[in-house]
């Protein structure tokens, strides 16, 4: 049998998302015993075929607390990388945006509905599993 991940990958790919999904996915898939399929939208997966994977895997930006319900909901695993803190300095480019649109919360909440979480350091491990044990 082979293990099936969807990788939920913008098309716009930056450096975290290559490093973090893109290529250790295609290592991955380089096994006979897993099959990797890269999609930019979960939308573009029709529901009867989401039960076909073992595993969802997303960027942190590129998911929705609604989504990870949804599949919880369907018995469908989900991973979710975080690259980095979710809360900035005020000094950051992306401070007034993070404040602005509210993401410190909404990635928490990602946090909290997300079956697992993959993150880059240990300290960034402990802040997750303030609100996610897994």
């Amino acid at each position: 049998m082979k293990y099936r991940i969807l990788s939920i990958v913008y098309p716009k790919i930056g450096g975290c998302q290559y490093y973090r999904q893109v290529h250790p996915h295609k290592q991955l898939s380089d096994y006979e015993d897993f099959e990797v399929v890269f999609k930019p939208e979960l939308t573009l997966v029709p529901d009867h075929e989401l039960w076909d994977f073992h595993l969802v895997q997303f960027h942190k930006n590129h998911v929705t607390p609604e989504i990870l319900v949804k599949l919880r909901t369907m018995g469908i695993p989900s991973m979710v990388d975080f690259d980095d803190y979710w809360h900035l300095p005020y000094n950051h480019l992306s401070f007034n945006r993070y404040k602005k649109e509210n993401l410190p919360a909404r990635f928490i909440e990602i946090i909290r509905q997300a079956g697992f979480i993959s993150v880059t350091t240990e300290e960034l491990a402990q802040e997750v599993r303030r609100y996610n044990p897994n």
